[in-house]
């Protein structure tokens, strides 16, 4: 089987060659690309994939993007290795120039046999490939990302969602203490997924709900992020910042535990990883898919609203540069 070793590195050196040489920017590891010259397994492979994306129908956002890469013959298969994150890998992205080259679907990972292209999981290999299109979407363009306040609002009330629901058979909270949850989602959101140092954080976070938040509500959380929350810069602490903003009164590890009860391991590494896998899992959420061991339904309109904007405003601007091989 031909195969080729693609590096975690960024290497362009000649944009025109389009050789294999680009895979992406976060810590995915290595992975062994099957180069489209094993037609006895990609033939097989894609047949099924096209019949199944017909068979979706419709004029899905998700049907649209995914149709259009395979139009280009962009989907690719991968030998991954085995790890116990092989959940944050399941597709790898190939990149050259903030302009998609591929989509790397991990073999391993849905069951394709590598000697007839079949696999039980071609509905998830759909899913998956979207999934790796919305996180292109957000990683050729995280210049604009990082500035687009709109997106970000929506993307921190989503989580502010997740975090109420895990919450919601153990705590009653006020109407005070919700806009409290609210800003110290947004604290972290800032810290964790935008890397803001906390001065900026705070800055933002004022910029962002000071049209949503009563004046005299805002600064009173903004003060005690202020005083106590400095030293937080992850969303796995959301248990400690909102200890300090007393919305809980003990043990804030048990945030954390709710989270993974709620959203089981996959869907919960995508959280607390990058933005790009986050802002993809969202959007995958408005699909009935077994991509994740989710268990309860997490299909909102602020998901749906998310969707809509990644695709009008980055999805719809996305540049490829397929390699072809």
């Amino acid at each position: 089987m031909e195969t080729k070793k693609v590096p975690t590195s960024l290497d362009v050196k000649d944009e025109k060659s389009n050789k294999i040489n680009t895979l992406l920017l976060t810590k995915e590891k290595q992975i062994a690309l099957i180069t489209k010259n094993e037609k006895q397994i990609y033939d097989p492979f894609l047949a099924q994939f096209k019949l199944y994306l017909t068979k979706l129908g419709g004029s899905t956002n998700l049907v649209k993007y995914v149709s259009h890469l395979y139009d280009l013959n962009g989907i690719y298969l991968g030998i991954g290795e085995s790890t116990a994150n092989n959940e944050l890998v399941f597709v790898r992205l190939l990149i050259n120039n903030d302009k998609l080259a591929g989509i790397i679907l991990n073999s391993e990972y849905f069951n394709i046999d590598l000697l007839t292209g079949e696999t039980d999981s071609i509905d998830s290999c759909i899913y998956a490939t979207y999934f790796g299109i919305i996180r292109a979407g957000i990683l050729c363009n995280q210049t604009t990302i990082s500035q687009d306040f709109k997106l970000h609002k929506l993307v921190i009330t989503a989580l502010y969602q997740i975090i109420l629901k895990s919450l919601s058979k153990s705590i009653n909270l006020n109407s005070s203490q919700l806009n409290g949850l609210l800003l110290g989602c947004g604290y972290l959101y800032l810290r964790h997924f935008l890397l803001k140092k906390h001065l900026i954080a705070i800055s933002n976070l004022k910029k962002i709900f000071k049209d949503t938040i009563k004046p005299d509500i805002l600064q009173l959380y903004i003060t005690k992020l202020d005083e106590k929350s400095n030293k937080s810069d992850n969303i796995t602490q959301l248990g400690l910042v909102l200890l300090d903003l007393n919305i809980i009164q003990s043990n804030p590890n048990q945030i954390i535990m709710k989270l993974i009860s709620l959203l089981g391991s996959k869907a919960f590494y995508n959280l607390i990883g990058s933005l790009d896998h986050f802002i993809a899992l969202l959007c995958i959420l408005n699909y009935q898919t077994e991509l994740y061991d989710i268990k309860v339904n997490l299909k909102t309109q602020i998901n749906k609203t998310i969707e809509t904007y990644i695709d009008s405003n980055y999805l719809d601007k996305l540049k490829y540069s397929i390699i072809h091989k």
